[in-house]
């Protein structure tokens, strides 16, 4: 029986094809033959307008359905009659006899599909109602007292519906059990001897078991139904959470394990997946009472089904070892282990296999919240490694003890997001397959097989691999108790700590001109074993052992990292950028100018000493201070000041600080150098209005720098790096940190680099190397008694330089901004306003606080699936001439005149109008974008006449799929040499119209599927040789092209369903192409593996 994983799956699949990517089916449906089968079936009815009782005349536009339309649509068999669904309606007896005869007066229902979509309409349906009645599939949609309205979930403790209880009207949740859990000794008693402990919970915090039966002989759980989402969905949707809400959520968890500890349970499997937040902002705890049962049934062997994938990144090394004796503290390890991937979006350890993440929780350091997010304040970061505590006496003693301290920390938090330090990543971590109830559970591996509702089907145990319950049980135990030793097999196993990666990102503007084929050499510092990675494209990946690595590069020839240095940890991403730098370039930057001789006793000489890191020395001369332009110079009118000439300062303004410094916190000063380690510096407190603080700061990897103005509130100018992010933010009150203003700059500074936080009035601004990066308005008025630190944050290192403070006058006026002239700027604001993304200095903007003082160019616009952004939103982009990226994805307001404001922008490359439907007529306002490169126009209500201006373009990329294309268009996209991606999937093109494209080679990624073309047509790509994906579906193409598909040796997917291959056909390619993955009517051929 189908349910709603197959429209969230359509959905995803007409994304990734608005972005011009043919998605593998098979993939999409992660292995899942039957369901990749059924999702085929469905994407060729997008297009199957039998449902409309329409006629297409010939040479008219193919008429597309509404969204709603298309969703019923799909929900329905093909051919079904209006006798047949309504008996079938009658057998089960649903809707409400009595509402649907009133349905049935109040309507004259001509034919099966509007009877659906009228019951569907009236809400007497459901979907997944709906689909089961329109099949003949009654059975099942009662269990006993309920009424089954939607299935929402599917894991190893069975599936999970929504259902209504028929006599109450109170919606539920209904958990069927696997029958082969019910199958073991003292299953079902144990079954029922644990929800009697789980109904008796009552807790805001925990999801309540509500009643268990058996019905249709199925054995069943009821619960409470939640509308929401689970944590681990939320996170994986929308991106980490601040630090206030992240907490908020750990807090209600706590509080919920506190009452289940106080009467004797421990949950087991502590997880974001199983933490459910409804509508009202609470969060409840699923499946409490009853995931010990959970547990033993995974207990079989770790490795045998993909369920304890997700629970390992949580789990204790304890719980690892015996599940079944573990204390509360094991809970409270997990929940400090889902407070670190709530703020971070991924959980704390790495690796590729169950073995490497069980070592990292037993072996590995737990890693630090602040040195990945600004905004963790250092009691949030004790809060969390007291948590994850690798000895459970190290943990909290209770709940209540971590309840308290959360409590104690909850007004200082930030309510605002703050930058990470690198890009979140997918998590492999237990997500949900609907989104609309937070119960749902990833479905398990092919090894559990799925439960249908329909008690006629019953479901087979799954086989057992030989070995499995050795490398699962035995193995991993071992591994835990320390050994790391094995024999098995007559063989010696040793198990080596696992690689890191590390990743090298290649800057796309300098790749084709300077950097391709070039080597990045690495030298691993205890070793000195050398490295070389070649850059053969604009992202390299590298597995290399754990340590120290240093980048042996010669400065002379233009290729540059930003970090000298890296250390690759066990299991854990690292990654450099390199970029080319211009001789004539590097000859221009300005290195540690002496600053203006100073006529106060404490001022600095006028020719002060280098940094002398011993690791390495100023790559360029030193130029004067005079040569150096700012923003600032024309009320800069005031001496420089030095802060500090001395050790003996350091040491007594150190010996005046409230608290004193650990031992681990350090600050030196030598030869005109300030190096601080974990640590600030707090200057006396002076009397000013107005101030200029500035420091030349010394660049190097993994480490930031910090300084600090506080006139009543204290603000901070922070550098992070190597991901070169600026931002301002404010101590609150009684503690924490909130990030107001943040940018990333579009290449690392020099490697000396002046940073001046200024302070006029309310107005705080911020200047790298003289030129003004952003600025913000206090909210409060500052006081006129100024306290000034400099330093870094725990667990960091850094120098400074010419640490100075000018007094400026009482009556001077920050500067005008630039922004309100600014084309670009206007333009980001108000894309950003609408709900748009922009790119401005290589950084995606979502927010008007990320954006950077101008001036700046916008590089990209992105609208998706936008319902209230209009042209209106685009307009200010007239006056700006920098876009190279548009995408206009399924935005149902922008219309042909969205397009007018991009005629300036000559350099446009690429324009994404998938699913916008009424923009075609404005592609006439692109016509002298002559860079076009490429152009998606999915399900775009286009004419030969509107895309004429533009079809001259020597496109790499074209999508004319589900659109009104037909032969006598394509001549006119004759410059098709450079093609490397064509969809003409759904569309009227025979063989005729493929003629001209016999003289294409490059094209990678062909999709053909559900036209006319023969396979004379599809002869025509022969010579395309870095094939890698091909779709034919629904096409005449027979064994005869069956050598031209074996001929395309780097194809990698390939669907040819309800085509005239044969099996034989199929057998061949299988044997050509080893590494293809291949859907054919018989089902779907894994790639043989490496």
């Amino acid at each position: 029986m189908l349910d709603d994983r197959l429209l969230d799956l359509l959905e995803r699949w007409e994304e990734s094809a608005s972005r011009g990517q043919i998605i593998d089916v098979a993939e999409l449906a992660a292995g899942d033959d039957d369901l990749a089968s059924r999702l085929r079936q469905h994407l060729s009815a997008l297009h199957r307008m039998v449902w409309l009782q329409q006629e297409v005349a010939a040479g008219e536009e193919l008429p597309i359905p509404s969204s709603d339309e298309l969703k019923n649509a799909l929900l329905l068999p093909d051919e079904l009659d209006l006798a047949t669904f309504q008996a079938n309606l009658t057998k089960v007896d649903l809707p409400d006899p009595a509402a649907l005869a009133a349905l049935l007066k109040k309507h004259r229902v001509k034919n099966a599909y509007q009877l659906a979509n009228l019951l569907l309409e009236s809400e007497l349906l459901t979907r997944f109602q709906l689909r089961a009645i329109s099949r003949g599939r009654t059975r099942g949609l009662r269990l006993g007292r309920y009424v089954i309205l939607d299935k929402i979930g599917e894991g190893g403790m069975g599936q999970v519906y929504k259902a209504r209880h028929s006599r109450m009207d109170r919606d539920v949740a209904i958990k069927v059990l696997p029958r082969e859990a019910m199958n073991k000794a003292n299953g079902v008693e144990r079954f029922y001897q644990e929800v009697q402990v789980a109904a008796r919970l009552r807790h805001p915090n925990i999801v309540t078991a509500y009643d268990a039966d058996e019905g249709e002989g199925l054995h069943f759980l009821v619960m409470e139904y939640v509308d929401g989402r689970d944590l681990s969905s939320i996170v994986h949707r929308e991106g980490p959470l601040s630090p206030a809400k992240a907490v908020d959520c750990v807090l209600q968890a706590a509080q919920g394990l506190q009452y289940a500890h106080g009467v004797g349970l421990v949950h087991r499997d502590i997880k974001p997946a199983n933490l459910l937040l409804n509508q009202a902002g609470v969060v409840k705890i699923l499946d409490m009472g009853i995931a010990r049962m959970q547990n033993d049934a995974n207990s079989a062997g770790l490795t045998q089904n993909g369920t304890i994938m997700g629970t390992v990144d949580y789990m204790s090394p304890e719980q690892a070892i015996d599940a079944k004796t573990v204390t509360p503290q094991a809970d409270l390890y997990s929940l400090g282990c889902t407070l670190y991937y709530l703020l971070t979006g991924r959980p704390p350890f790495g690796g590729d296999s169950i073995m490497a993440k069980l070592l990292c929780h037993r072996e590995q350091s737990p890693p630090s919240l602040m040195a990945i997010r600004s905004d963790v304040s250092p009691a949030l970061e004790a809060i969390y490694q007291k948590c994850v505590a690798k000895s459970p006496a190290d943990r909290y003693a209770s709940a209540e003890e971590l309840i308290a301290d959360l409590e104690q920390i909850r007004p200082q938090l930030s309510d605002a997001a703050a930058p990470l330090a690198y890009k979140p990543v997918e998590s492999n971590v237990d997500t949900s397959s609907t989104g609309i109830f937070a119960t749902m559970i990833h479905a398990t591996s092919a090894a559990i097989p799925g439960l249908t509702i329909d008690p006629g089907q019953k479901s087979q145990p799954a086989p057992r691999r030989r070995g499995a319950a050795f490398y699962g049980g035995a193995l991993v135990i071992g591994l835990l108790l320390g050994s790391v030793v094995f024999f098995g097999a007559g063989a010696l196993f040793k198990l080596g700590t696992p690689n890191g990666t590390l990743v090298v990102e290649v800057d796309g503007e300098d790749y084709v001109a300077h950097l391709r084929g070039h080597e990045l050499k690495l030298i691993n510092e205890k070793t000195q074993d050398s490295l070389k990675i070649t850059l053969l494209s604009t992202e390299e990946t590298q597995s290399l052992p754990p340590g120290d690595y240093k980048f042996a590069v010669e400065t002379s020839s233009g290729l540059k990292t930003n970090v000298s240095a890296l250390t690759v940890t066990s299991g854990a991403e690292s990654k450099v950028q390199v970029y080319w730098e211009d001789a004539a370039a590097v000859a221009n930057i300005p290195a540690e100018p002496a600053p203006p001789v100073s006529q106060t006793p404490t001022a600095m000489a006028t020719n002060p000493a280098p940094f002398n890191s011993p690791s390495s020395a100023p790559s360029t001369p030193a130029v004067s201070t005079a040569t150096l332009s700012r923003d600032n110079d024309d009320y800069a009118q005031g001496e420089w000041v030095s802060l500090l000439t001395s050790q003996a300062e350091v040491d007594r303004l150190i010996a005046a600080q409230e608290n004193p410094p650990a031992d681990y916190e350090q600050a030196t000063f030598s030869d005109g150098i300030l190096t601080t380690k974990e640590t600030n510096v707090i200057f006396t407190p002076f009397t000013a209005k107005n101030l200029i603080f500035r420091a030349r700061v010394k660049r190097h990897g993994g480490s930031n720098g910090i300084l600090r103005i506080k006139q009543g509130i204290e603000y901070g100018a922070f550098w992070t790096y190597p991901v070169t992010n600026f931002f301002i933010g404010k101590n609150l009150p009684g503690g924490g940190f909130q990030t107001l203003k943040r940018t990333q700059t579009p290449a690392a500074p020099p490697e000396f680099f002046e940073m001046a936080f200024v302070a006029i009035g309310r107005t705080l601004i911020l200047y790298i190397d003289g030129k003004e990066l952003f600025r913000l308005d206090r909210d409060e008025e500052p006081t006129d008694q100024v306290r000034l630190s400099i330093g870094t944050h725990r667990g960091h290192e850094m120098q400074f330089k010419e640490i100075q403070v000018m007094v400026l006058d009482d009556d001077v006026k920050a500067p005008e901004t630039k922004a309100a002239q600014d084309p670009d700027y206007i333009a980001a604001k108000r894309i950003l306003s609408a709900g748009g993304r922009v790119t401005v200095n290589r950084q995606e903007i979502t927010s008007e606080s990320q954006l950077p003082a101008p001036p700046f160019e916008i590089k990209s616009v992105h609208f998706v699936h936008s319902k209230t952004a209009t042209d209106a939103d685009l307009a200010p982009l007239a006056n700006c001439r920098s876009v190279e990226d548009l995408s206009l994805f399924g935005c149902s307001n922008f219309t042909a005149n969205s397009l007018s404001a991009l005629r300036n922008c000559r350099n446009l490359r690429n324009a994404n109008l998938n699913m916008t439907s009424k923009v075609g007529p404005g592609l006439v306002h692109l016509a002298d974008c002559q860079q076009l490169e490429e152009l998606q126009l999915w399900m775009v209500k286009v004419t030969l006449a509107d895309v004429l201006p533009v079809a001259d373009r020597k496109y790499k990329r074209l999508n004319l799929g589900t659109t009104a294309v037909t032969d006598d268009w394509l001549p006119y996209f004759k410059q098709v040499a450079d093609l490397e991606f064509l969809n003409l999937r759904f569309t009227r093109v025979t063989d005729k119209g493929l003629a001209q494209y016999q003289t294409c080679e490059k094209i990678n990624s062909l999709s053909l599927g559900r036209t006319g073309v023969t396979d004379l047509g599809f002869s025509y790509f022969k010579n395309c040789r870095d094939m890698e994906l091909l779709i034919i579906a629904e096409s005449a193409i027979s064994d005869a092209s069956v050598d031209q598909i074996c001929s395309y040796k780097k194809l990698t997917g390939l669907e040819i369903e309800k085509t005239k291959i044969t099996a034989a056909g199929v057998e061949k390619i299988r044997q050509a192409l080893p590494r293809c993955k291949i859907s054919w009517d018989g089902g779907t051929i894994q790639p043989a593996q490496r």
